[in-house]
């Protein structure tokens, strides 16, 4: 029986966790939660503002209804977002809160998929860096290690130039903390979100975004002792407290994020059950 305070298991000790295994994504689909499509019984107009769509998914997976807005999301690429002005833009708006939404269902080759559609458009409203990001995290839940580092890489590389640019790269950064976390590079995490923390962001028109950010990424901080030593229910509780400041955030129309840890959270969750799975087997005698 493992002690309560094993480390958990290496990337490489974990082929039965492949995002792509069936019961993977059963389990993590069933965690979404049976209510999640109920939203979707009304039907949106042929050519819905993509703004208001946004606005849907948005308010889907803030209520934990991430099934029904990636459902939504779907929906709306199919029919083609609509809108007066950077519909296009909508469109890559769109992929991005697809993707993360694909990764709390274990989907990760849809993911891809979606950054790849940013990442081609090169748009300048809706930079490759973020698309590189994205993909590099749906790298990560593959247990792509090499592949996530090489994206965030590029995302960061990317970053570095055009408008909001430090905004971009910290945010890269603390992206990156948590898909290190995912892979168990916890001194990794730790310098991206020290250096994302103690960064100056220069963006003054969005200084309660960053300060949200920082306050969440904090609590990120906060739990890598506990996941460095295996107490994954401890290790729960600061980022529970990190999504939790998102999603005020959101609720406020401050745009902030909540995916990312959520992500975090979902997969520790995993981690903790097949670790309660285990420890209740039978021992069968030799």
């Amino acid at each position: 029986m493992a002690h309560a305070h094993a480390p958990h298991p290496r990337p490489h000790e974990r082929a039965d966790l492949e995002p792509e295994q069936p019961a993977r994504r059963i389990w993590l689909r069933r965690s979404l939660g049976t209510t999640a499509l109920v939203g979707l019984s009304w039907a949106p107009p042929a050519r819905a503002d993509w703004t208001d769509d946004v606005t849907t998914i948005r308010k889907f997976a803030a209520r934990g209804n991430f099934l029904a807005a990636e459902e939504f999301a779907t929906q709306s690429l199919n029919r083609g977002p609509g809108g007066f002005l950077f519909a296009g833009t909508g469109t890559l708006i769109i992929h991005h809160w697809r993707a993360r939404l694909r990764l709390l269902g274990g989907d990760t080759q849809g993911a891809i998929a979606d950054s790849d559609k940013i990442i081609q458009a090169d748009s300048s409203f809706m930079s490759p860096d973020a698309g590189y990001a994205q993909r590099a995290m749906a790298k990560a839940v593959a247990r792509d290690a090499s592949g996530c580092e090489a994206d965030f890489a590029r995302a960061i590389e990317l970053g570095r130039s055009g408008s909001m640019s430090r905004f971009r790269v910290y945010s890269a950064m603390g992206e990156r903390a948590v898909a290190r976390l995912l892979l168990n590079d916890f001194a990794g995490a730790l310098k991206d979100l020290n250096e994302a923390i103690d960064g100056d962001h220069d963006t003054r028109m969005m200084a309660t975004q960053v300060a949200i950010k920082k306050t969440a990424w904090t609590h990120l901080r906060q739990a890598i002792p506990f996941l460095e030593t295996g107490d994954l229910v401890q290790a729960t509780v600061p980022i529970r407290a990190a999504v939790d400041v998102l999603l005020k955030a959101a609720a406020e129309h401050l745009g902030s994020d909540f995916l990312t840890p959520q992500l975090l959270l979902m997969q520790i969750e995993l981690w903790l059950a097949e670790r309660q799975a285990t420890q209740a087997a039978p021992v069968t005698a030799p």
